[in-house]
């Protein structure tokens, strides 16, 4: 199958390319500079030069707290460019993967979210992603949303990196402990995609949709940072900074974030049996390499 990869100098591309080369598809990868998603034109053009048999779009705006001053750009990327690529993918008689987020949801349920929940997004970079997920669905009937959440690797700016770059600057660390999600390995992601991209042949008219897909077990960012200088200790035997457990209404942020960003993985799982990975196993893998400078 012949598959044009958007966003693909990002996180999770840097995961998914090396995933692809394992398999018989045939890949074109771009990033930003190759492809302006903002350029309806352009966009449809590439795909009608290009004749990809299947589109997976990871092209974002996911700087949240730089959103609520920039929404302008946000929606171009998040909702506009969502839309150009599922009109020029649709054109083309090809289905998408859209990857969103947690963040279209409040927060404010007390369980796991489900594909049923209704969304409800508290920050503009929230808001941009539910935009485009709209987008996606209006344009292009054959389509997969994948939402995830807290995804982290070893690469580009995350928590992880964020944490063991502060712990190389500073004796104590703040970090809240009333936000829950599940933190979700970008390399468990790529492999999501491969595995429905290789499911893609037998799917029916119910197989599109939504699906949720994120890390377990749920555990708070607080908890996430005690694992991750446990590990890094463990391997790498630098010090651990003391960490501080505080609320979010006193780490003021300009975007708000949701205190649950649970996501219920069942409905991936039930329908192409696909299982979460574990995240802490993850951190092993990933602490026994050199830490990020």
């Amino acid at each position: 199958m012949k598959i044009l990869v958007t966003g693909a100098s990002g996180q999770i591309g840097k995961h998914l390319i090396p995933q692809f080369a394992n398999t018989e598809h045939n890949v074109i990868a771009l990033d930003h500079q190759q492809l302006d998603i903002t350029d309806l034109d352009k966009t449809v053009q590439l795909f009608k030069h290009c004749q990809p048999e299947l589109t997976i779009n990871l092209a974002a705006y996911t700087a949240v707290d730089q959103a609520e001053e920039n929404s302008e750009h946000a929606f171009a990327v998040n909702q506009q460019g969502a839309a150009n690529i599922s009109k020029a993918a649709d054109s083309i008689n090809a289905p998408i993967i859209h990857l969103s987020t947690d963040y279209v949801f409040s927060g404010n349920k007390s369980t796991p979210y489900t594909e049923n929940d209704i969304p409800d997004p508290i920050n503009i970079y929230g808001k941009s992603k539910l935009a485009g997920e709209l987008a996606v669905r209006q344009f292009n009937p054959r389509h997969l949303i994948l939402r995830t959440a807290w995804v982290f690797s070893n690469e580009s700016k995350n928590f992880l990196t964020t944490m063991l770059r502060l712990a190389r600057q500073q004796e104590i660390i703040s970090v809240v402990d009333d936000q829950s999600g599940g933190p979700t390995y970008a390399k468990h992601v790529a492999q999501t995609i491969v595995a429905l991209t290789n499911q893609l042949a037998d799917f029916t008219a119910a197989d599109w949709g939504i699906y949720h897909y994120s890390g377990t077990p749920y555990t708070t960012w607080f908890e996430f940072a005690q694992a991750i200088f446990q590990a890094a200790q463990q391997k790498h035997g630098f010090t651990t900074p003391q960490l501080t457990p505080i609320k979010s209404s006193h780490y003021k942020t300009p975007a708000r974030r949701p205190h649950n960003s649970q996501l219920s993985n069942q409905k991936i799982t039930d329908r192409f049996t696909i299982q979460p990975g574990n995240w802490r196993f993850a951190l092993e893998e990933l602490l026994t390499k050199p830490t990020p400078d």
